[in-house]
């Protein structure tokens, strides 16, 4: 059963992309795995496997197909949550392939989208996760 109630925790889309760099991609998986946690909680489901975003810190390509799934999934929680999202893999696989900062492009779209979710959940007198 999806969870409406649920607000995660907001956090600075800049902060995410430069930790992401200073660690090589790691916090950025790291960070990634816990929003597919946030996503399944919110849908009521497993929608996405967070364990494939682990996996991601080791294969690249692996990162690109849980970064697919998550684009789709947060689609399903914006038409849910009534934030508007509009799928951007597309623009995320263009920019890996081109120039290797897909992820990080994603990560801050994600992010900011998410704050918008947690934004309007506390704006309607939802308590935040602590």
């Amino acid at each position: 059963m999806p969870d409406n109630s649920y607000i995660g925790k907001r956090v600075e889309p800049a902060t995410l992309v430069l930790l992401s760099i200073v660690t090589c991609g790691i916090y950025g998986a790291y960070w990634l795995y816990l929003v597919g946690q946030d996503v399944n909680r919110m849908l009521g489901r497993e929608a996405i496997s967070p364990v494939i975003a682990i996996i991601g810190i080791f294969c690249s390509p692996v990162l690109l197909v849980y970064l697919y799934m998550l684009d789709r999934e947060l689609e399903q929680v914006g038409k849910q949550r009534e934030v508007p999202y509009a799928p951007n893999f597309v623009m995320w696989l263009v920019l890996a392939l081109v120039c290797y900062i897909g992820p990080f492009v994603a990560i801050f779209q994600i992010s900011s989208f998410l704050n918008a979710v947690w934004d309007k959940g506390a704006a309607s007198g939802s308590a935040p996760l602590q």
